[in-house]
């Protein structure tokens, strides 16, 4: 037995409890939530041996929390440990203690028994109406709070006998960690990484994150629905590219954000039964079917679904309003 054998069992094994104060788990031969500074710095994707595992990071996160200042190329955890500047900015005073505190929500949803997320505090307003001006001092109010549900899958892995085939539905869960975005579906990116637009890829990538006001109960109405498609021709882009906390924060609306299968994995058609192709936008009716039967778990209105989106966003967004498979989920449609 190698020291390399047994790091990857120990690691790869759901018994093992690492040394940190991070709750961990594995998913899909992967252990998130912990940070690979207790298994050293060569570690490999155990798939693709000689190469480093997704995500990469590429330094400028500073030393606290999930993203470490270390060398390119290191690999980090697929999941958020502590603090995500990414989402909240500079950490304030005090501002990990409070996110230890209150920061994790669990809501239940028709496919799994608990979804997990986290609070995020913003402490910039960005709508100019608001007066707010920071100029160059910090600002340690909190101006809008938000609850983040990033990563959830809303279909099974489009892989092996699913890939060239239609999405199929999630088969549901007891638990789903939704901490930190899923990875974007392949496409053509010379540069992926933590402090890159495509962080990592992967053909299994068909989830979605869900940004809501609040999950608190009773409330008078709940909140209308922003489905947001990205962009980029249908051969790149990645829901993560898109700020929907600041929206959701700010604007009470709740944020979906997508991902859906892309070029020749989304759309390749040979003409026949074997590959009709348009599997990504059968991504897409499938996530806002999934959206309308579970997003009142998250205090969305299902009966206020907007789409809206650029580019191949847009286009998707008027297939959907139109397709019968769909159109009765779409309220309104704001194409870019």
């Amino acid at each position: 037995l190698t020291l390399r054998q047994g790091i990857n069992d120990q690691y790869y094994n759901n018994e093992y409890k690492p040394n940190t104060p991070y709750n961990t788990y594995v998913y899909n031969n992967r252990r998130y939530g912990t940070d690979y500074e207790n298994r050293g710095q060569t570690d490999q994707d155990p798939y693709n041996r000689g190469r480093y595992g997704d995500p990469y990071n590429r330094g400028g996160y500073g030393t606290d929390g999930r993203y470490q200042d270390t060398l390119a190329g290191v690999p980090q955890p697929g999941v958020m440990a502590r603090w995500r500047p990414d989402l909240q900015g500079k950490q304030r005073p005090e501002s990990l203690e409070q996110f230890k505190r209150d920061g994790y929500i669990y809501v239940s949803t028709s496919y799994f028994n608990k979804v997990q997320g986290f609070k995020v505090n913003l402490y910039d307003n960005p709508d100019p109406r608001s007066g707010y001006r920071p100029g160059s001092t910090p600002v340690d109010k909190i101006m809008g709070t938000v609850t983040v549900f990033l990563g959830v899958p809303y279909a099974m892995p489009p892989v092996n006998e699913g890939r060239f085939r239609p999405p199929r539905r999630h088969l549901g869960a007891q638990l789903i960690q939704a901490v930190d975005f899923g990875p974007a579906c392949p496409q053509p990116v010379h540069n992926i990484g933590a402090t890159k637009g495509i962080r990592t890829m992967d053909e299994d990538c068909l989830y979605l994150n869900i940004y809501t006001p609040s999950t608190a109960s009773g409330l008078a109405q709940k909140y209308p629905i922003m489905f947001y498609i990205h962009g980029g021709e249908f051969v790149k882009g990645a829901s993560n590219l898109f700020p929907g906390h600041v929206m959701a924060a700010f604007y009470e609306v709740v944020v979906v954000t997508i991902n859906y299968r892309l070029g020749a994995l989304g759309f390749l058609s040979t003409g026949d039964a074997d590959s009709p192709g348009n599997y990504g936008i059968l991504d897409q009716a499938m996530a806002l079917q999934w959206v309308y039967d579970n997003i009142e778990a998250f205090n969305g209105d299902r009966d206020k679904i907007t789409l809206f989106g650029p580019g191949a966003g847009a286009a998707s967004a008027g297939l959907l309003m139109v397709a019968p498979r769909t159109r009765q989920f779409v309220n309104k449609v704001i194409a870019q």
